[in-house]
């Protein structure tokens, strides 16, 4: 069967490395790998404005609805430096700005704690360590801060849990409570923690026989060197409840989709899966023509909207994707 073709949105000159999408605002956010933070009208794909601060590569962006605001970091692996920036949604002016000191690779906001929560690390060989850090969303003061053993490479806040959940590059998962600082659950993986997902609802339960109410999310895990992956389903404590196997491509993006038991994986060799992790289905493949660093789903449009290697940003109606 020939798959669709996906709809461009927009071009940006170098690769997506991330998106994030403002309902309320009609905005799709993308951050590239030259520094820009791209503002699109969701509907139309027209560029509204573009921010910038520097050249380094903004790796990840993240919108604070209940302040109006976006939220991205930007800096250089090289020299380990890296600026996280709230930018005002509605002017584009920049509300709160700080250097830190290490490089910061995930980034999300947490709106039960006014907070923003990186996640970053020093790759240098005499000091390879990660944390996670809690900032105030108007100061960027640090609230609460969370050693790892390495770079941290994804975090994630899960309100049903009021908790944290970050991966780095020791392979290990480690599930922390926002209140007490204490570290709930600790996961060691063959693979590599790469990416997490919650589900579009703000509590979800998981079904089956193995079902747990409430904390439920998904975990991409990468071997790049041997050039797989798997997508995991877990509950609120990290158990294992489903489990998909990519053997010909890492997955560097997922997100659940509206319809119920689907995520969506974005792969290295330029494939978009539709998984239903409730039948253990793969309901539909299509692709572009790089690999799929970032996606989102727009309810705008109701489209999954994906940033490629290429700089291409696509998009495909949930209804096709979901049609049989």
């Amino acid at each position: 069967m020939c798959e669709r073709e996906a709809r461009s949105i927009f071009k940006c000159s170098c690769p997506v490395a991330s998106i994030c999408v403002a309902p309320e605002l009609g905005v799709l956010a993308a951050g590239d790998s030259a520094g820009s933070l791209h503002l699109l009208d969701s509907a139309s794909g027209q560029r509204r404005c573009e921010l910038s601060r520097s050249k380094d590569p903004m790796l990840t962006v993240d919108y604070a609805h209940d302040v109006r605001a976006f939220v991205s970091a930007s800096g250089s692996v090289a020299r380990e430096v890296c600026a996280v920036t709230v930018w005002d949604a509605d002017s584009g002016d920049i509300r709160a700005e700080m250097n830190y000191q290490y490089f910061v690779t995930a980034l999300t906001y947490a709106a039960e704690l006014r907070a923003v929560i990186t996640g970053a690390g020093s790759f240098s060989q005499d000091k390879l360590i990660g944390q996670v850090v809690v900032w105030n969303i108007d100061s960027l003061e640090q609230h609460r801060k969370f050693r790892c053993t390495a770079p941290v490479t994804s975090v994630i806040w899960n309100p049903s849990r009021r908790a944290i959940i970050c991966g780095d590059r020791s392979q290990c998962i480690r599930i922390w409570s926002a209140e007490s600082g204490e570290m709930m659950t600790e996961i060691s993986s063959s693979l590599l923690p790469w990416r997490f997902a919650l589900p579009l609802q703000a509590s979800y339960s998981l079904g089956g026989g193995g079902a747990h109410a409430g904390g439920a999310y998904a975990v991409a895990l990468c071997n790049f060197k041997a050039n797989l992956g798997e997508v995991n389903i877990c509950d609120g404590e990290g158990r294992v409840q489903n489990a998909e196997r990519f053997e010909s491509s890492p997955v560097l993006c997922l997100t659940f989709l509206p319809e119920p038991g689907i995520v969506a994986c974005g792969c290295r060799n330029g494939e978009v899966v539709l998984w239903d992790y409730e039948s253990r289905a793969r309901r539909r493949t299509v692709r572009m023509s790089s690999a799929i660093n970032a996606m989102v789903y727009n309810p705008t449009k109701g489209e999954l909207v994906v940033g490629a290697k290429s700089g291409e940003i696509g998009s495909w109606p949930l209804a096709y994707l979901l049609s049989d």
